[in-house]
């Protein structure tokens, strides 16, 4: 199944017609959302540069928590990595 332009450009008037009362542009992205004070706070920090010790360590704990999901890419960055590349 497929969605072609031309249907997707009729099914988007009709709902906006039925559903936004109106024609015209609309947005289909969702929002306005809530940004909860913890998010904004850390917007609020300088970020952390992807060169630091931090950072690489994070990522390596993210990484190794990820590799159950994805074992094969995962063991192929981590040897590319050791290998110096």
């Amino acid at each position: 199944m497929y969605l072609t332009l031309e249907k997707f450009e009729k099914q988007a008037e009709f709902f906006c017609a039925s559903r936004c009362g109106r024609t015209g542009p609309v947005s289909f992205l969702p929002g306005p959302v809530t940004i909860p004070a913890q998010v904004r706070k850390a917007f609020e920090r300088a970020p952390e540069s992807h060169r630091s010790d931090f950072f690489i360590a994070d990522f390596q704990k993210t990484g190794a928590g990820c590799a159950n999901w994805s074992a094969p890419a995962m063991s192929r960055y981590y040897w590319a990595r050791d290998a110096g590349q």
